[in-house]
């Protein structure tokens, strides 16, 4: 791992600049308390724990039927293109404000896109009781929000980081958990083990069994899992399944798909 790209985005006066400018150690983009000073993307490469950060800061991002300026379309339409080129985004969202469904709908875009996701509440240090406004948040995003297990929740004030190191340390391993591949004998153990005591949830009263699991040649943790049943499978089972997998390889904070198929594997029976 020699290179990561590192994207900034999320609504405007989020604190996305003050961000940048902490990371890259100067003033390169403008910051301040007016909303919009950023008008188009800056980019900068520092190398920091031997690895070439390339740090991007974006204009902010509002709602489709918000934007009448020409410019702003075209700089909004630039960011959403730019997810799909680069390795992580950070989405700042300001701890003062409710969580909106901006923001939502930001990390939705980039979950789709299989992109490391950390949703960062920034302006922490303005907030009164710190340690329960963390725990209200985390425990929103467990019990509400249905892709909680694929994000990276941080909490900071972009003006006082204490370490920048820490935080991209924490990128790095999300990069690392990200590029793992887990072998086949591996994955086909863990089938087994769950076959022997877990239970598994049932379409048309027929228990959906997994029979047989490899992982696939991407660029980030997807899985082609054989099972017994010629039925689609429901969002439900997946998320059950993703979870159980998620937890047994450390697979938090990262994207993963499932693909679940009729069993085709010759060397696997039909039970």
């Amino acid at each position: 791992m020699e290179n990561i790209n590192f994207l900034i985005v999320g609504k405007p006066n989020s604190g996305k600049s003050t961000f940048y400018n902490t990371l890259n150690s100067k003033y390169l983009s403008p910051a301040g308390p007016v909303s919009g000073l950023t008008k188009s993307i800056f980019e900068n490469t520092i190398k920091i724990l031997d690895i070439n950060f390339t740090f991007f800061d974006t204009p902010g991002l509002r709602r489709k039927n918000k934007i009448n300026d020409k410019d702003e379309a075209k700089i909004t339409f630039e960011v959403i293109n730019l997810i799909d080129k680069i390795d992580v985004v950070f989405l700042l969202v300001d701890s003062n404000e409710n969580l909106t469904k901006q923001d939502l709908k930001i990390a939705e875009i980039v979950i789709k896109r299989k992109k490391i996701l950390f949703l960062v509440f920034n302006k922490i240090d303005l907030i009164d009781d710190i340690d329960k406004f963390k725990n209200d948040k985390k425990y929103y995003f467990l019990e509400s929000y249905s892709p909680a297990h694929t994000i990276n929740l941080q909490f900071i004030s972009a003006l006082s980081i204490e370490s920048v190191e820490q935080i991209l340390k924490k990128v790095i391993r999300a990069c690392k958990i990200k590029a793992r591949k887990i072998s086949t004998p591996k994955l086909n153990n863990f089938i087994r083990d769950l076959l022997k005591n877990q239970k598994f949830p049932k379409i048309n009263k027929i228990e959906v069994k997994p029979k047989y699991m490899v992982q696939t040649d991407d660029d980030y943790p997807r899985f082609k899992i054989f099972i017994n049943s010629s039925k689609k499978v429901p969002q439900s089972y997946k998320r059950f399944y993703e979870n159980l997998l998620r937890k047994q390889f450390s697979l938090l904070g990262v994207p993963i798909q499932l693909d679940f198929i009729v069993s085709k594997n010759p060397y696997v029976k039909n039970k």
